[in-house]
């Protein structure tokens, strides 16, 4: 997936805005699916390759709720 750099975005700021969460290992996908981006300011209106969360990112299983039957 593809999205546009708003202006004044950094990369943290745009993952943040895009997926509600950023921690390093998005981080360091993001700079894998973009190589040419050496630096964390990203220019208005650049058009930047965003990584896909799976389904076994930390954020689902701090969600879950053990339940004892």
């Amino acid at each position: 997936m593809k999205t546009q750099a708003k202006p004044n975005e950094t990369v943290n700021t745009l993952l943040y805005r895009v997926f509600g969460v950023d921690s390093d290992e998005l981080e360091e996908q993001f700079y894998r699916l973009n190589p040419t981006q050496t630096t964390p300011f990203l220019q208005p209106g650049q058009m930047v390759e965003l990584p896909t969360l799976g389904s076994d990112s930390d954020s689902t299983t701090q969600n879950e709720i053990p339940v004892w039957t």
